[in-house]
Order: structure tokens, then C-alpha cells, then sequence
């Protein structure tokens, strides 16, 4: 049976894979912090900031989407992991608009106080989304190599 805490982060996946900028909004209160850990970016006032960095992501890629994989919950705390996927076609300042896909494994924590998200953290690979816009080295020879 699904936490309360496991069930909000379902649902945040779900408003950002259908690009309900409103609705991905709602879920924070109103001194909430969003965080993208990678990019440093970090928005604090809740509703105003989270919907303006979520319009520009969807600006950016059009087609962007949060696949949950599994999620836990406990208390007022839960963390989820899955995949971020998307075509980067618009900018994302500082990167510019490359056409390229992304499928980019994530990981999130996220706070909650009286049933609203009061603080969401996203890690992910930075060095991986790079690479698959074009715009990073490229991976060294035991990246995605099996250990046989």
C-alpha cells in the first residue's frame, strides 16, 4: 500500500510527463525550495519559481517526460528514482538547442509539511546529459561497461 509521501511523488511525475505546469506548481507550498542539484539552479518561493523553470523546461523539450521506477515513502520524507527522457529542441540556457534525445537516469528527495511538497532535491547525471546533447566529452571506455 502506497504512503501518502509515495503517492505525491507519483503524481509530481505524472503533472511534469503531462507538462501541467499548474498543477506541478500546486504541489508546493508557498516558501517551498525546488532544487536541480546538477545545474545548481534553485527555486525558492514555491509556486511562482517552480512555474517558470517547468515552462521553460517544457519550452526547451517538448516532448519531456519523468518515468518513476520505484519510490518509498516514510514519515513526511520519500525519494523516487527513474528516468528523464526529452529532445532538447529550444535553448536551456547556458546550453544551446541541439536537437539531440536524452534518457537520463534521476534520483529525488523530497520533503513534505501539512500535505504540500516543502522541499524537492533532483540529482542526475550531469556528465550523461551532456554527452547525449553533443555537448561533452565523450564517456571514457569503462562507462557502461559490464563487469563480466
Amino acid at each position: 500500500m502506497a504512503t501518502d509521501m509515495e503517492r505525491i511523488l507519483e503524481d509530481f511525475a505524472g503533472a511534469w510527463s503531462s507538462h501541467d505546469v499548474e498543477k506541478i506548481a500546486s504541489f508546493f507550498a508557498g516558501d517551498a525550495v525546488y532544487e536541480e542539484v546538477p545545474l545548481g539552479t534553485f527555486n525558492r518561493g514555491g509556486e511562482e519559481g517552480v512555474k517558470a523553470f517547468a515552462a521553460g523546461t517544457f519550452a526547451a523539450m517538448p516532448d519531456f517526460k519523468v518515468e518513476l521506477s520505484s519510490v518509498f515513502g516514510a514519515g513526511d520524507w520519500a525519494a523516487g528514482e527513474g528516468i528523464l527522457t526529452g529532445t532538447q529542441t529550444g535553448e536551456m540556457p547556458p546550453f544551446p538547442a541541439t536537437g539531440n534525445r536524452i534518457s537520463v537516469p534521476f534520483a529525488m528527495i523530497a520533503e513534505a509539511q501539512d500535505g504540500t511538497l516543502k522541499r524537492i532535491a533532483l540529482y542526475w547525471d550531469l556528465s550523461t546529459f551532456l554527452r547525449q546533447l553533443g555537448l561533452g566529452p565523450e564517456a571514457p571506455p569503462w562507462v557502461g561497461a559490464s563487469a563480466d
